[in-house]
C-alpha cells in the first residue's frame, strides 16, 4: 500500500489505473508507465520521477522475495500473490486510515484513495504558482498528463486549499496592479 499510495501521490493516477498496471506496463529505466484502456483514452504514457521509479523497483524486488511464484502479471499483488483490485485497495486504505486515526472529513466523507488525485492537481498548481509559471497555459498539459481529454475537466479537481488560493489571489492582484487598474 505504501508504494501504491506513493505512486498515486506522485503521478495523479486514478486508483483504478494504478491497480490495473501490469508488469509490462512499467518501464523503470525509461521512467514511464503505460496506462491502457483508461477513461477516455486507449493508451497514454505517464512519466515518473526518479524517486517514484526507485520506490517501484524496491517494491518489485520485495514482491518477488515474498511471492516468488505467481501466475499474475499484475504489478500490485496481495500477499497471496493475487492481483490487487480496487475494492481490496480501498479496504486496505480504510484500515490504514483507521490505524493512523485519519478522521478528518470533507463534506461528511472520510478521505479516499481517489482524493490523492485531487491533492496531486492542487500541489502541481501550487508548485507552478511558486515557480511563477504560466498556470493557465500549462493546464492543457496537466489535463493530458492526468488523462483528461478536455482540460476543463481538470478544473473540477481544484479545491480551496488555502496556500493555493493565496498564490492565485497574489497573482491576480499583481496582474491587476500591473495592468493599470480594475480587472
Amino acid at each position: 500500500m505504501r508504494t501504491l499510495i506513493g505512486l498515486l501521490a506522485s503521478t495523479g493516477l486514478r486508483p483504478r489505473e494504478a491497480v490495473r498496471l501490469k508488469q509490462q506496463d512499467i518501464n523503470l529505466p525509461a521512467r514511464q508507465l503505460i496506462i491502457n484502456d483508461s477513461k477516455g483514452w486507449k493508451r497514454r504514457i505517464v512519466p515518473i520521477s526518479d524517486c517514484c521509479a526507485i520506490a517501484m523497483n524496491n517494491y518489485q524486488r520485495r514482491r518477488y522475495q515474498l511471492v516468488a511464484y505467481t501466475l499474475s502479471d499484475a504489478f500490485f499483488i496481495t500477499d497471496t500473490g493475487k492481483p490487487l483490485d480496487i475494492r481490496a485497495a480501498d479496504y486496505a486504505f480504510t484500515l490504514l486510515r483507521s490505524q493512523i486515526n485519519l478522521t478528518h472529513q470533507n463534506n461528511g466523507r472520510a478521505p479516499r484513495l481517489y482524493d490523492i488525485r485531487h491533492t496531486f492537481v492542487c500541489n502541481r498548481l501550487l508548485a507552478w504558482y511558486e515557480e511563477n509559471e504560466p498556470v493557465d497555459s500549462l493546464m492543457p498539459q496537466l489535463a493530458q498528463y492526468i488523462g483528461h481529454k478536455k482540460f476543463g475537466d481538470t478544473y473540477w479537481y481544484i479545491q480551496s486549499v488555502p496556500a493555493l488560493m493565496s498564490k492565485a489571489a497574489d497573482r491576480f492582484e499583481n496582474h491587476r496592479l500591473n495592468s493599470g487598474g480594475d480587472v
